[in-house]
């Protein structure tokens, strides 16, 4: 990303990201499920499917608030887009890293955190500029005027 808003770019690329990882991780955990205890085999796969669904709709969710923060440069909304990308972040890194089992679990986990990381960034970017446009400073020109 280069150094203008992109903010709807940065969560649409978030949500495409786990939507896609999260496939794999809901396979993984139904076969898992099944070979181990094949008595908690449907249910498990409604429950992950739950959970794949309303991943879904979070990131989604959060998608939308970058887009309408990158439209409207809203101050309050880029606010309100970093606490929902801190909920990422901590959720991310202290209740899915340490309790995944597998290493593709926590390689979601890592980027998850990643991509929040680079959102805030973003956002941030909203709320120094005040809600005005956000521009490149040049120091050079100011050192040489």
């Amino acid at each position: 990303m280069n150094n203008r808003l992109n903010i709807a770019i940065g969560t649409l690329v978030q949500f495409i990201t786990i939507s896609i990882l999260g496939v794999p991780h809901a396979f993984i955990s139904i076969i898992s499920t099944c070979q181990s205890d094949h008595s908690n085999c449907i249910s498990n796969m409604v429950v992950s499917l739950i959970f794949f669904i309303l991943t879904v709709i979070w990131f989604g969710f959060i998608a939308i608030i970058g887009f309408s923060t990158q439209e409207k440069r809203s101050w309050k909304i880029a606010l309100f887009l970093i606490g929902c990308e801190f909920a990422n972040i901590g959720v991310a890194l202290t209740i899915n890293l340490p309790g995944e089992t597998n290493i593709f679990d926590k390689f979601i986990s890592i980027v998850d955190a990643i991509l929040s990381i680079l959102v805030i960034y973003l956002a941030s970017k909203v709320i120094f500029a005040k809600g005005g446009r956000i521009v490149k400073k040049n120091y050079l020109r100011k050192i040489f005027k």
